[in-house]
């Protein structure tokens, strides 16, 4: 093994879509491949490169001097670009990564950290992009032709490397650059969930449903009996159309949720749209969404009559398609239907799709089949109507019985009940049978197990499995969830935040729910839900005031959380909810999801008391400005858990009730004792929050250099903790201190830093926090037209979002406005003004990056 004692820059590079190319394009896409190679290796050999490896569709290349790395990566994309590409391959797209540091060679490969870190960047990359590491980019800075330049894509989660990594895209002149989010761990959004096992027989219901969204449909409905394969028919196709949807393509699992407001939540958030304030969810989505994007909305059946928010979604915006999985159709105008019919079990002599499912689902359970056993799995699977759910369920068993046995169980069990028909009410009776017979042959816990997990649309953790599903049962629950794993009755998922999640699919949890309501466990298990949370609050607390990670788990979990919230309107147990809530607060505080949280507390203000309830509703009421409220309700908090002897409730109370008092010197009071406290409990968010609060009463009194000094180190206590969101919203409270002293230059660095964190979040408000406080600065430096544009646009945002500025980013922009108005003339700041309030978020977007650029440069 050799080292190096210098750094390396490493390239990885991949072509987006290759398989699909090479399946659908072949002779094409031989001479497409060759003289992408040829490109390639030519620039690079051009620019002192070597290449290490070929990749197939891709290559890996090193560079000792990181800059000619980067020089490289622009004229491959622009080489790319610029070639005529032979018919069907369209316009070939790349993605390239680069990563520097010390690495190892061995034997003409190279190995380490940026190895491993170049190759995930390319992952996460989009075709046409460049992605560079923060090592790349400190190293390339001020010695790149000015040409290039940069936009901050944040800290990203990358597969298999713990600590979040900062993230770059190269901007070159000429070439796309605004390009859907990163495809990584940490990227909002849901993409389209993957499958281990084979795909038959639906060629044709692919071309046909492709065909029908390239011939302009907006919405397809896929229609047709429960577990007919109408998930996996939607998914696959999704896929065709990779390149062709530059705002990306999403899966909108709705089975978890209820009503309208539900489905709009559901869906922002599979499109990585924040949900913000009291804001309109399919507003904040139109916003969002500016390009082509195409989103598979799963399992709509049971929500039908949120029909109108998909209406509306299309109304609002004109880039969007949809592919939704129905047992009804929808019944709005821009719908067509696409039927889905089962799998064909064929003739004797024929090949069938169901047959082979059934041999490839019957070898994930070990079992090899032969020629010689076709006829009793095509007898099977006439008998099961060749539903692929039902071929799923009875496959998963031929690791414990014979064909024949299955063949001779399912005659007597199925053909009972007369499931041999053709048409649809049929076809769910077989299913529901198919089922039935499945669980029969479970033990009693699995049974159980099964029912009680119909309680948990989010699906559990093998922890809340333990606390909700398996108390008062005999024999191991670790044994019990897998068989049911193994017979697919609960599926497990691995790549969700928080661990193996597992979950029924929408006609299984059904099923579950009927079985639990006849038991008459329906309400105990939601009890046990309820008691879940409330033992599980305090360590989850103690995650979330240490962890950027842990509200991304609470996420995943977020349904489960609506429906204990739900039955304890139902139980009466609102105040052991409350005492959950107030514990996870920073929940509540960086996802902006207040919707929820407010409505819950409408309905229950009125029949419940405690701090914790008046600390919520106060907490609410600061966060959409009504400052009268929240200051009665918090004080009233406050003094509720100093009685209680609950001290992180009372400093929590103090910190939120400095921040609305009008007495500086009873706020110092309260946030010096609050100080005291979070360091005692080792709160290290509770003191940020608590410190800012003191650098606001230094900016009352006009202690600048308190108020700097401050920041500045609840910028360094976030970055210690490496805390995503809160490193952005320190950066913005440290721009608006350099703002108020005249530091313009310091200003701009640390809002442009704190803008592009939340551009890359799709964080609305922070977009325009930033942007407006980008305003004023504009208007500091001469810019007033630009400045009033963001100003003013900025305000239409909030307005949008239900959400008030915080008062030292109005005193600013107040200023601001002032000398717009004296500079421009009335009636010319009003037009301006008029036209900023106008603009879209996009336009907000590159607006501010203009204005960024003109103030650094």
């Amino acid at each position: 093994m050799q080292g190096s004692s210098t750094p390396i820059t490493v390239v990885f590079t991949d072509i987006e879509g290759s398989t699909r190319l090479w399946d659908g394009q072949g002779d094409a896409m031989r001479v497409a491949h060759a003289r992408h190679n040829q490109i390639l290796t030519e620039t690079v050999g051009r620019f002192d490169g070597r290449v290490v490896k070929d990749k197939g569709d891709g290559f890996m290349f090193v560079f000792d001097d990181p800059t000619r790395a980067v020089e490289a990566s622009s004229a491959i994309q622009r080489a790319l670009h610029e070639e005529d590409w032979p018919g069907g391959v369209g316009q070939l797209l790349v993605r390239i990564a680069l990563s520097t540091g010390v690495v190892e060679s061995r034997d003409g490969d190279f190995y380490g950290p940026d190895v491993n870190r170049a190759a995930r960047l390319e992952a996460m990359a989009h075709g046409g992009q460049v992605l560079l590491s923060e090592s790349t980019r400190a190293l390339v800075q001020g010695r790149l032709p000015d040409e290039l330049g940069f936009i901050d894509l944040g800290r990203q989660q990358l597969r298999g490397i713990t600590r979040e990594e900062r993230v770059f895209q190269l901007v070159i002149p000429g070439l796309p650059d605004n390009f859907p989010p990163p495809r990584s761990a940490k990227t909002r959004g849901r993409p389209l969930p993957t499958f281990n096992t084979g795909f038959f027989g639906r060629g044709p219901d692919v071309d046909r449903l492709a065909g029908m969204l390239e011939d302009g449909a907006r919405l397809v409905t896929l229609h047709g009996a429960g577990g007919i394969g109408k998930t996996r028919l939607a998914v696959e196709t999704a896929r065709r159309f990779e390149t062709a949807m530059p705002g990306g393509i999403y899966f909108a699992d709705l089975a978890p949720v209820s009503g309208p407001d539900g489905v709009a939540l559901a869906f922002a958030e599979s499109v990585g749209i924040h949900p913000e304030g009291t804001a309109d969810i399919v507003d904040l989505v139109a916003e969002g969404l500016t390009t082509s994007t195409l989103v598979v909305v799963d399992n709509f059946e049971h929500v039908v009559d949120a029909s109108p928010v998909i209406a509306r979604l299309l109304a609002c915006c004109p880039d969007l398609r949809l592919i939704a999985t129905s047992r009804t159709p929808l019944g709005i105008a821009a719908e067509r239907i696409c039927r889905i019919s089962p799998l064909p079990v064929a003739g004797d002599d024929e090949a069938s799709p169901a047959v082979a499912m059934f041999i490839d689902r019957a070898s994930v359970q070990g079992i090899t089949l032969t020629d010689s056993d076709e006829p009793l799995v095509r007898s099977i699977c006439r008998r099961l109507d060749g539903l692929p759910l039902a071929i799923e369920l009875v496959a998963a068993r031929t690791r414990m019985l014979s064909l024949a046995d299955l063949d001779r169980m399912l005659s007597r069990s199925l053909d009972a009940l007369g499931t041999a028909g053709a048409d649809a009410p049929e076809r769910h009776r077989t299913i529901r049978s198919t089922i039935d017979w499945s669980l029969q042959a479970t033990k009693p816990s699995q049974q159980s197990v099964f029912a009680r997990l119909s309680a948990l649309p989010a699906g559990a953790s093998l922890a809340m499995l333990e606390q909700v599903c398996a108390v008062g049962q005999e024999g191991s629950l670790l044994e019990d969830i897998e068989a049911l794993v193994d017979t697919s009755l609960v599926h497990a998922i691995t790549d969700l935040p928080g661990g193996t999640r597992f979950r029924q699919l929408s006609l299984l949890r059904e099923y579950g729910a009927e079985l639990l309501e006849a038991a008459g466990e329906t309400g105990s298990t939601r009890d046990r839900l309820v008691d879940s949370y409330v033992g599980n609050a305090p360590s989850m607390r103690r995650r979330l005031e240490t962890s950027g990670d842990a509200d991304a788990e609470i996420v995943v979990d977020h349904a489960n959380l609506i429906a204990a919230m739900e039955w304890t309107i139902e139980s009466g147990r609102v105040a052991d909810m409350a005492d959950v809530l107030l514990d996870i607060w920073i929940y509540w505080y960086n996802g902006d999801r207040l919707s929820d949280l407010v409505s819950w507390l409408q309905r229950v203000d009125s029949r419940a008391e405690g701090p914790a309830l008046d600390w919520l509703v106060g907490f609410t009421s600061i966060q959409r400005g009504d400052t009268a409220v929240a200051a009665e309700r918090v004080r009233a908090a406050l003094d509720g858990f100093r009685q209680r002897g609950n001290e992180h409730g009372e400093a929590l109370a103090a910190t939120f009730l400095a921040g609305v008092l009008e007495d500086p010197g009873e706020a110092r009071t309260l946030l010096d004792r609050a100080l005291v406290i979070f360091e005692r409990l080792d709160d290290p968010v509770g003191r940020l929050v608590a410190m800012l609060s003191v650098s606001f009463i230094d900016g009352q009194i006009g202690d600048f250099d308190s108020l700097i000094r401050l920041r500045e180190e609840t910028l360094a206590e976030a970055e210690r903790h490496d805390y995503g969101l809160l490193i952005a919203w320190m950066r913005w409270n440290l721009g608006l201190a350099y703002l108020m002293v005249g530091r313009l230059e310091d200003a701009a660095v640390a809002f442009g830093e704190a803008f592009e964190f939340m551009v890359g979040a799709r964080y609305q408000e922070g977009i325009a926090s930033c942007s407006h406080c980008i305003g004023s600065l504009e208007v500091a430096r001469g810019r007033t037209e630009s400045g009033v544009v963001l100003i003013a646009a900025s305000e239409a945002a909030f307005e949008r979002l239900g959400l008030a500025f915080w008062f030292e980013d109005i005193q600013q922009a107040e200023v601001a406005v002032e000398a717009a108005r004296a500079h421009l003339g009335g009636e010319a700041f009003e037009a301006v003004h008029s036209d900023g309030r106008r603009i879209s978020m996009a336009e907000l977007i590159e607006s501010t990056r203009t204005a960024l650029a003109g103030a650094r440069g």
